[in-house]
């Protein structure tokens, strides 16, 4: 192990939209809407009242997880992913083929083959309000943030974006009338450093606030190619971000975002087959591959506060664009990898737009919460160009080729709310319903030498496929709490959840797949004892699902989305904290899955279980701070992650891989001071040699990605 390391800095232009224009007119001559939620960290400057609210639980109780300032500074929160690493039955998986970033969530997959599904979140994920919709937005970076809530199953009827498995709900710290700033470097392992930097400038007090975010980071990468010797997994990243906030007075709010980034690897590698190489951190290749990524983000935010009521309008668009080469010779088990190239080119752009109003009055025994949600996303062209190397593969001269071009557009209008009553002073009953309306374009075509026909093997779906998919659904909610004593309490929820299925872009399948539809039990208790210095809180979860949306594997290249008939999970969480005194404190979080295909189409896959879903997971951490002086403190964090044991994707439905457990141990020590603090941190210090992603063949063996090994690094924070 050894210290090298990483810079980022951001200094990024936003980019304007008409769309954004004419909805800024609109909005502007009706005011609407105001903000959901803003804490801060001791460190933070102190936030505007009239916008800042209080976060509210969906439906007064359920699964939840809440991180604050502190906890998001800890942790080195760099991306969304990072915030899931400490809930319980929840796992991340990283692609290096492809861009992007899939979760599973208590029996709930989302296909690692992120194209399959037309790059669908199951994972709501919104920052100050603004939804992001498809997993390529999962790396998202994050900047100055005051809290985050991780709501675990479906939040349907509580939020307009889709969120069948749960929502992720991010804000950022609100402005104020201060100029304010932070800088933060850091310098570790692999070569990597980092510089993140804010600024807060109030241009008119009390009423015009800008804003700006960004950050610089290049690594050098943890595998090498022995050929040269190089470095084939590091890369360079730019993002930033602007909005400019305007309040006219203390009920409205208007907020204009823009963010920009990119990312850039030269030498780029695909999944490693770990299985045919002397170790997982090394890669013998003589090919010089990129991966180019841009991504761009426009949103107007219009918040309004009644007089017991809020109303918020969100209208966003996202656009990303995505160019690698790559080589993939794995797939035809040969060292080394220079017999199969293989590229791809696409861009997608998205639309969102959501209304949003809800009660105010906490004095009121009836709470509720309401909107319309309407997406618009398009994705152009996904051209993937596959070429074999004939020579190397049967000895003829010349290459087969595979080309595929892929284009989809989807519209989704959703109407959706809830409502809780106050029966008694024990009792609060909560019920909520969605209608959607979903609609699927797509037209994707396959070409292919005869040669490279024979080389992928037989069944593929060949030519252009055309096609439209309409599908509409109502999703009721339905909870009871119990306040037990005002130390304690029970909750009871039933809901429905659906995933739209979708004509099957980037298939190599004779169709598509159909919907899934899921109902979803959860029973749960938490109990404070000691003064409120020790909390437990046990949950019990069902859900039965009718074609259950799941990957079918037939060769590493060719892999397709289809459904299941029938499948379960059931499964249980259990939090526990306790804070001896105020500067300590100790978390663990346990989650136990079991997800299985009740009804495959056929009975090869029945009562296996659903590939991904890790059987348990279990998040400990424990922090300290010691105070030194009156302005100083000694912190210290220690966090222990343990994934446990699941079974990959697999060729073969009676052959299957299963990846056994491991944990990740990471530590932070640091002294802090008023305007900032000096750290040393260590990630993996357990030195588990994992894979974030796999698959498995069995005539190939696995692939994946590996996990990077121990790393040590410095960071040093200043704020103003």
């Amino acid at each position: 192990m050894r210290i090298c390391g990483m810079i980022r800095v951001a200094l990024l232009p936003t980019q304007s939209s008409p769309f954004l224009a004419i909805s800024f007119i609109l909005f502007s001559v009706s005011p609407l809407f105001a903000q959901d939620n803003n804490s801060s960290s001791k460190s933070s400057p102190e936030l505007l009242p009239p916008i800042i609210v209080t976060a509210k639980l969906p439906g007064g109780s359920q699964a939840f997880q809440n991180f604050d300032s502190q906890d998001i500074q800890d942790t080195n929160v760099q991306i969304p992913p990072d915030l899931l690493k400490q809930v319980p039955n929840v796992s991340i998986n990283f692609h290096d083929s492809f861009p992007g970033t899939t979760y599973t969530v208590r029996g709930v997959g989302e296909n690692m083959l992120l194209l399959s599904n037309d790059l669908r979140s199951s994972v709501a994920q919104y920052i100050d309000d603004i939804p992001s919709l498809d997993t390529l937005s999962r790396n998202t970076p994050l900047f100055n943030l005051a809290s985050a809530q991780f709501y675990r199953g479906p939040q349907e009827t509580y939020f307009g974006a889709p969120s069948p498995a749960g929502a992720l709900n991010i804000y950022t710290v609100a402005p104020t009338n201060y100029w304010s700033g932070t800088v933060d470097y850091q310098y570790g392992s692999y070569d990597f450093q980092q510089v993140r930097a804010t600024v807060n400038a109030p241009l008119i007090k009390d009423q015009l606030y800008l804003g700006f975010a960004g950050t610089f980071s290049e690594q050098n990468g943890f595998i090498t190619n022995p050929v040269d010797n190089s470095k084939v997994n590091g890369d360079q990243k730019r993002d930033g971000l602007l909005r400019l906030i305007w309040t006219p007075d203390s009920n409205l709010e208007i907020g204009l975002y823009g963010g920009l980034g990119n990312l850039s690897q030269s030498n780029y590698y695909d999944e490693l087959p770990i299985s045919q190489l002397p170790n997982q951190y090394t890669l013998p290749t003589n090919f010089n591959g990129y991966n180019y990524q841009r991504y761009n983000t426009e949103a107007l935010r219009v918040v309004w506060n009644g007089d017991g009521y809020r109303l918020l309008s969100v209208t966003s668009r996202q656009a990303q664009s995505f160019n690698d080469l790559y080589n993939a010779s794995y797939v035809v088990k040969a060292l080394p990898l220079n017999i199969e190239d293989s590229g791809q080119t696409f861009k997608t752009e998205t639309y969102t737009q959501e209304f949003r109003a809800e009660s105010q009055n906490d004095s009121s025994p009836l709470q509720w919460r309401g909107g319309f949600f309407f997406s618009h996303r398009a994705q152009d062209g996904d051209n993937q160009n596959d070429i074999f190397n004939l020579p190397l593969i049967i000895g003829a001269p010349g290459t087969a080729q595979v080309h595929i071009i892929n284009n989809v557009t989807e519209y989704d209008y959703a109407v959706y709310g809830q409502a809780t009553y106050h029966v008694t002073n024990q009792l609060d009953v909560t019920a909520g319903i969605r209608g959607e309306l979903f609609s699927d374009d797509s037209n994707s075509g396959l070409d292919l030498t005869s040669i490279a026909g024979a080389i992928l093997g037989g069944g593929l779906h060949t030519g252009t496929r055309q096609g439209s998919l309409t599908q509409g659904t109502y999703l009721p909610t339905a909870q009871a709490t119990y306040h037990w004593t005002d130390e304690q309490f029970s909750w009871i929820k039933v809901d429905k959840a659906w995933r739209p299925g979708g004509v099957g872009i980037y298939q190599i399948a004779s169709s598509g797949y159909t919907k899934e539809t899921s109902w979803n039990f959860e029973l749960g208790h938490k109990i404070s004892l000691l003064d409120n210095h020790f909390s437990i809180t046990p949950t019990l979860f069902y859900s039965l699902y009718q074609n259950y949306q799941s990957p079918f594997v037939v060769t590493p290249l060719i892999i397709y989305e289809t459904n299941a008939k029938y499948a379960s999970a059931r499964g249980a969480e259990l939090t526990l904290t306790f804070t001896p005194i105020s500067q300590l404190n100790f978390t663990s979080n346990f989650g136990y899955t079991d997800a299985q295909y009740d009804e495959f189409s056929g009975s090869a896959n029945n009562g296996d279980a659903v590939p991904n879903i890790p059987e348990y997971t279990i998040n400990n951490d424990i922090d300290y701070r010691y105070p030194l002086t009156k302005a100083t403190d000694l912190m210290l964090r220690m966090d222990y992650n343990i994934i446990g044991d699941f079974y990959a994707l697999s060729t073969s439905s009676t052959n299957r891989y299963k990846q056994g457990a491991y944990g990740l141990l990471s530590a932070k020590i640091g002294y802090e001071f008023p305007h900032g603090g000096v750290y040393l941190f260590g990630a993996n210090l357990s030195d588990s040699h994992y894979n974030e992603s796999i698959e498995y063949d069995p005539s190939l063996g696995f692939i994946g990605n590996p996990g990077a090994p121990p790393t040590l690094g410095v960071e040093m924070s200043l704020n103003f």
